[in-house]
């Protein structure tokens, strides 16, 4: 009877998984020449009305900045020896509120997933050292950056600290870097 209830279990949660998979499982990664990221850009700062900030883009976009070394050390990284290498970006946007704490978000195109999967980390150490030093501001809101949200899909990686993060966030991006089926 226990194995007969545990086959069935199994075939529930199988069917539950096939049926309720959502993106994570739907359409593979485009092309990187195929994604569009200064259009991926206005759609995230339109849609999350992000604010006044810095912008940073692969593509053409209007008072955007392209990523160098000096750049992406400050940003994600240890200005001396450890940030993420240029070289291995194919393609990117991101976002730097210019208030404190504000919103910010960043898509990453990479080589490999070994680059995307580090990205991921750099991000995570950013966020976590805007933490730390918010503990010195005790009435600046840290709601967003309290809610990050991080994820490497393949050679994509992505993460946010906006509100909604984990549905208009995430579905946004998956409609620009993946196939639909």
């Amino acid at each position: 009877m226990k194995k007969i209830l545990l086959i069935l279990l199994c075939a529930f949660t199988a069917f539950c998984f096939a049926a309720c998979g959502g993106n994570e499982n739907e359409g593979k990664i485009k092309q990187p020449d195929q994604i569009d990221t200064a259009a991926l850009l206005g759609k995230l700062i339109n849609g999350f009305d992000a604010g006044a900030g810095e912008k940073y883009c692969s593509e053409p976009f209007e008072n955007a900045y392209l990523f160098d070394d000096d750049i992406l050390a400050g940003k994600y990284g240890d200005l001396v020896s450890d940030y993420p290498d240029p070289e291995t970006l194919v393609r990117y946007c991101a976002f730097f509120s210019d208030e404190p704490y504000g919103p910010e978000f960043g898509v990453f195109v990479f080589k490999t997933e070994a680059d995307a999967n580090d990205m991921q980390k750099y991000a995570e150490n950013r966020i976590a050292a805007l933490k730390r030093n918010a503990k010195n501001y005790p009435s600046v809101d840290t709601s967003l950056i309290d809610n990050a949200f991080f994820k490497a899909r393949g050679c994509v990686f992505y993460y946010c600290a906006l509100n909604d993060a984990e549905n208009l966030f995430e579905k946004t991006v998956l409609d620009a870097v993946t196939e639909s089926e």
